[in-house]
C-alpha cells in the first residue's frame, strides 16, 4: 500500500491494459549484419571501421607534422606519428572513462600513479594520450576552408555520416523510443558550439538521443 492508498500487486490484473502495446516492431534490434559477432571489438568494428579510422589516422598525422616543429625534442616518442593500432587503444581508453564513469576527470587524474587506474597507464603514458586528444583530426584541412563555408559541421561530416549509416544498417530501433536532447557543457572553438542561457553549462554542443 502506497502512501496515497494505491494498492500494488505482485500479479498483474488482467482487467488493466497493457503499458507496452505489442506489434510489429517487437522483432526489432540488431540487424543480420551483426549475428556473426562473438566479441565486442567485432561489434566495435561494425560501426567504427578500419576503414574509417585509417583516414583518421592519415588527418591525425598531418596535425601532427604540423606540431612537431613546435617542439625541440622532436624525436620523442611522445610526439611521434599515430598508428591504427594505437588510435584505437586510445579510443579504447576514451570508453572505458565512460564506463568507469571517469570521463569527467583530467588526464592527469586518470593517469595518477595514486588515484588513477592502472589499466589507463598500461596502454600508453600520460603524455602521449594528450598529445594524441590534441593532435586528432577527422577531416583534411587543406579542404576544410571550402567545406566550412556550407556546412559548420564539415570537421567531422564525414565520419558522422559514416556512423550514422552503420547505425542504421547494423540495428533495427522499435517503435517505442524515447527522443530527448542534452547540452553537452563545452567551451572550446567549435563552429557548432551553442549558447543556452537557460541551461546550467549556458555554452555546450547539443545531443539528440533515443533509447
Amino acid at each position: 500500500m502506497a502512501r496515497d492508498n494505491t494498492k500494488w500487486h505482485s500479479a498483474p490484473n488482467p482487467t488493466m491494459p497493457p503499458i507496452l502495446k505489442i506489434d510489429q516492431f517487437d522483432s526489432a534490434g540488431p540487424t543480420k549484419a551483426v549475428f556473426g559477432c562473438r566479441t565486442p571489438a567485432e561489434v566495435f568494428d561494425k560501426f567504427l571501421t578500419n576503414i574509417m579510422l585509417a583516414k583518421v589516422v592519415i588527418h591525425t598525422n598531418d596535425k601532427i607534422l604540423t606540431l612537431q616543429n613546435k617542439y625541440k625534442r622532436q624525436n620523442d616518442p611522445t610526439f611521434k606519428d599515430v598508428t591504427l593500432m594505437e588510435l584505437r587503444a586510445f579510443l579504447g581508453i576514451l570508453i572505458m572513462t565512460g564506463a568507469r564513469k571517469d570521463n569527467h576527470l583530467t588526464a592527469e587524474e586518470m593517469f595518477s600513479k595514486s588515484l588513477g587506474c592502472p589499466f589507463y597507464r598500461s596502454i600508453m603514458s600520460e603524455r602521449r594520450f594528450a598529445f594524441i586528444q590534441r593532435a586528432l583530426r577527422f577531416d583534411s584541412i587543406a579542404t576544410r576552408e571550402e567545406r566550412v563555408t556550407h556546412d559548420k559541421f564539415a570537421p567531422i561530416r564525414n565520419l558522422w555520416d559514416q556512423v550514422i549509416a552503420n547505425c542504421v544498417a547494423n540495428y533495427e530501433p522499435s517503435g517505442h523510443l524515447t527522443v530527448d536532447e542534452q547540452l553537452l557543457g563545452f567551451r572550446g572553438r567549435c563552429r557548432f558550439r551553442m549558447y543556452i542561457p537557460n541551461k546550467p553549462a549556458k555554452y555546450g554542443i547539443k545531443l539528440v538521443m533515443a533509447c
